[in-house]
C-alpha cells in the first residue's frame, strides 16, 4: 500500500502550499480528454492488459483556485478498449472505467509563455465489463486509487481560460468484485489483490470564473 500513502502525501503537500498562495482566485472548471495505457495486474497473476488494451478517458473537474493552488473534485469516465483475447469468447463485450475523487494542483510559475503545474489526487475506481454470449452478465471491480500528475497551461488570449498537455500516473488496487447474471448477484471482497496502473496522456482545458 506504499503507492496509496504516496498519493495521499502528494495531495497533502499540495494543500500545505495553500497558505503561501496569493489572495486572488475563484471557482475553476476543467475538462480533460486523453488516452490511457494499462499496466500492472487487475488481480494477482492476471495482467490488466489481458482485459483492457487501453481506454479513452473523459474527465470533468471543478473546485477553487487560490493563487497558484487549486483544490477540487473530479469525475472521470473511461471508454474501455477491450483486448481481443477477452472479447473473442463472446458475441459482444463492452468495458468502462469510472473514477471519482479529490485532487490538488500547484502552478510552478511562468515558463516560456506557459504555466507548468504538478498535482496529486485520491479517490475510488470502478471497472465494468458487460458481455453477451453463451454466458451473459456484468462484472465490476472497485477499489481505492491515487494519482500523480504534471502538465502545462497555455493561457487563451482574451479569456479566463487555458489549454495544455498533461501526463498522469493513476495507481489503484481492486478490493471488491460484483458479478451479475442469470438472475443473481454476487458481491464479495477480493482475496488475491495486486496493484495496477494507468498511464494517461492528453489535453486539459480550464476556465476560471
Amino acid at each position: 500500500m506504499g503507492w496509496w500513502r504516496a498519493a495521499l502525501a502528494g495531495l497533502l503537500l499540495v494543500g500545505a502550499a495553500a497558505p503561501a498562495a496569493r489572495a486572488d482566485g475563484g471557482a475553476a472548471l476543467g475538462l480533460r480528454l486523453g488516452y490511457a495505457v494499462p499496466l500492472g495486474e487487475a488481480v494477482a497473476g492476471d495482467p490488466l492488459r489481458r482485459t483492457f488494451s487501453g481506454a479513452v478517458p473523459l474527465q470533468v473537474e471543478g473546485g477553487w483556485r487560490a493563487g497558484p493552488v487549486y483544490g477540487g473534485l473530479y469525475l472521470q469516465y473511461g471508454f474501455g478498449l477491450l483486448a481481443r483475447p477477452f472479447t473473442s469468447s463472446f458475441q459482444s463485450a463492452r468495458g468502462a472505467d469510472l473514477r471519482l475523487g479529490a485532487e490538488g494542483r500547484v502552478r510552478l510559475g511562468a515558463l516560456g509563455g506557459t504555466m507548468p503545474w504538478v498535482g496529486a489526487g485520491a479517490g475510488w475506481e470502478w471497472a465494468f465489463f458487460s458481455v453477451r454470449g453463451l454466458e451473459s452478465g456484468t462484472l465490476s471491480l472497485s477499489g481505492p486509487e491515487g494519482s500523480l500528475g504534471a502538465g502545462a497551461d497555455l493561457p487563451l488570449p482574451g479569456a479566463h481560460g487555458a489549454i495544455g498537455p498533461f501526463l498522469t500516473l493513476q495507481m489503484g488496487q481492486y478490493t471488491r468484485v460484483r458479478a451479475e447474471g442469470a438472475g443473481s448477484t454476487t458481491d464479495l471482497a477480493l482475496g488475491s489483490r495486486s496493484v495496477h496502473l494507468w498511464l494517461q496522456l492528453g489535453v486539459r482545458g480550464s476556465f476560471e470564473m
